[in-house]
């Protein structure tokens, strides 16, 4: 196994400089443990059966420390040997943040699986990889074209401007947020139902320029942003 350390999408891989090979179950094993940590259920489950072979592979235990260790979403330190993976905290909402964190899970595996010595196991955690950015590959084409979704526009009248845009599933409060392009500070204009997809600033002066927000939340938590271009009132 070969030293140095190097960080995917945050996550930080180091070992040891000792020239002996870190044995391949102990690997697999920080590998299987890694996975543990991924939120989407396929990505973690084809990560963990492949690398296992299906649990036919005996791997030996490895210490995960940190005060968060129990959640998938907090901060861990996974330690086999002198192979070690520090995965940061990544926050519950919104989901796209989640995503990225298995993507960066799944990259860091493929990466570092020329560790393994065994051509089998090499494949199949390689194989497990590819699987896992296949489907988070899936979930953020997905996530791109729910952001598209949105579809906020302005239509500029005498002494108004009408802010549209597109229904998101799951929303229970949307915001609607103004600032000047000559003012550094957001002004709350609304808060709307969720069903809601529209409103009239009435509140424009002539000439001013502004950019407008649309905040999409469930529950407190916030769904989706989206931001419109600069518009001038009449």
């Amino acid at each position: 196994m070969s030293g140095g350390s190097y960080y995917v999408g945050g996550i930080r891989v180091e070992g040891s400089g000792s020239p002996e090979p870190l044995p391949d179950s102990m690997i697999c094993s920080v590998f299987y443990q890694m996975a543990e940590f991924a939120n989407d259920d396929i990505v973690r489950k084809v990560i963990q059966g492949q690398i296992s072979q299906n649990g036919a592979l005996d791997l030996p235990p490895v210490s995960v420390s940190d005060l968060h260790e129990q959640e998938r979403t907090g901060v861990a330190t996974i330690t086999g040997g002198p192979l070690q993976v520090t995965i940061p905290l990544s926050s519950g909402r919104p989901d796209l943040a989640l995503d990225t964190r298995d993507l960066s899970i799944c990259t860091a595996i493929l990466e570092s699986a020329d560790r393994l010595q065994d051509a089998v196991l090499r494949a199949s955690a390689q194989n497990g990889a590819k699987i896992g950015l296949e489907r988070i590959a899936q979930v953020l084409a997905e996530d791109v074209a729910h952001y598209q979704a949105l579809g906020l526009s302005l239509l500029v009248q005498d002494g108004s401007i009408q802010v549209t845009w597109n229904n998101v599933p799951g929303t229970t409060e949307v915001q609607v947020e103004r600032r000047g392009v000559d003012q550094p500070t957001t002004q709350l204009l609304a808060s709307l139902d969720g069903s809601s997809t529209s409103f009239t600033d009435t509140t424009v002066s002539s000439s001013k320029t502004y950019v407008y927000d649309v905040k999409n939340l469930s529950n407190s938590d916030l769904v989706a942003v989206c931001y419109s271009n600069r518009v001038r009132a009449l």
